[in-house]
């Protein structure tokens, strides 16, 4: 039950509720049943980094790619809550790169559209990353063992 891992606390507004009811020291051994809960809570599989998808940008096509966040110019973002977006703009290498990414309010997808004349002379690209699931509470992905899971690109026929 959600409310067996929570604890009230007296605030200025009101009461507030915290999921707080679990033992740090217990997440190696025996879970004592107060915090049984809220051990399940904390080490959720939902906790875990799912995957990343970003860009890489480059001054040339085919050179390495920029390390340093301080060459992009001009950046703004704009979130939008309600609608769920995202819309990120900065300028790089002299062109104007504009990304939207959308939320799926009822499942755990998202979508991106990127707008940028850099895509077309190999500058931008969009990588995606997906880590090994660490066994540590702390550690909780690892992006150092490529070789422990498998990726698979499927298209729709």
């Amino acid at each position: 039950m959600l409310a067996d891992p929570m604890t009230t606390y007296d605030s200025p507004r009101g009461p507030v509720q915290y999921s707080d009811k679990f033992d740090m020291n217990s997440m190696s051994g025996e879970i004592l049943e107060e915090f049984r809960a809220g051990a399940w809570l904390h080490a959720n599989p939902q906790r875990l980094d799912l995957g990343r998808i970003g860009l890489v940008l480059r001054p040339e096509a085919g050179v390495p790619p920029e390390q340093d966040p301080a060459v992009l110019e001009d950046p703004v973002q704009c979130l939008d809550l309600w609608a769920g977006t995202i819309t990120s703009v900065f300028t790089y290498a002299g062109h104007q790169v504009r990304v939207t990414t959308v939320a799926d309010p009822h499942r755990a997808r998202v979508a991106f559209r990127i707008e940028s004349d850099l895509i077309a002379t190999g500058q931008a690209a969009v990588a995606v990353r997906f880590p090994y699931a660490s066994d540590g509470f702390f550690a909780t992905s690892d992006w150092t063992a490529p070789d422990k899971h498998t990726t698979l690109l499927q298209r729709p026929p």
